[in-house]
């Protein structure tokens, strides 16, 4: 059970062709809270995929060349209108995916690079410059 490395930092699991039912309960990653760094590019990754159960402490998020569809913040409240807050994010990478919007509600107060290219996006929301602070340099 990869709850139970209370300390890992580091998981890439890249180019492994895992689903989101494949890799593990995907909320167990909720529990790892110093975790920094999570690789899953390259995989099976379908539909969509769930951004309350990545840990606060998450500093780079690469979920590139899968095909997720959305991005859900819905947290396990039911609230559709709360926001995630991922406060530790500096590198946020969705590239080649199947993405048509990205949330708004989503807050990455120290997002410094964001790849979002190769989806279907048609606008990118206004809050995402708005919640993520001066930090963010680089936008591709």
């Amino acid at each position: 059970r990869i709850e139970n490395f209370k300390s890992l930092q580091t998981l890439r699991l890249r180019r492994c062709n895992l689903s989101l039912e494949r890799i593990f309960p995907l909320e167990s990653l909720y529990r790892l809270d110093t975790l920094s760094i999570l690789d899953l590019s390259g995989n099976a990754i379908s539909g969509c995929f769930p951004l309350s159960y990545v840990p606060s402490s998450m500093k780079e998020l690469d979920l590139s060349s899968n095909q997720i569809s959305t991005l859900v913040v819905a947290t396990t409240t039911s609230d559709d209108d709360s926001m995630i807050s991922l406060p530790h994010l500096t590198h946020f990478d969705i590239s080649n995916n199947d993405l048509m919007s990205l949330p708004s509600t989503l807050k990455l107060p120290k997002l410094d690079t964001i790849q979002f290219g190769h989806n279907k996006l048609q606008e990118l929301p206004e809050s995402l410059l708005q919640y993520s602070g001066a930090a963010l340099s680089t936008m591709e």
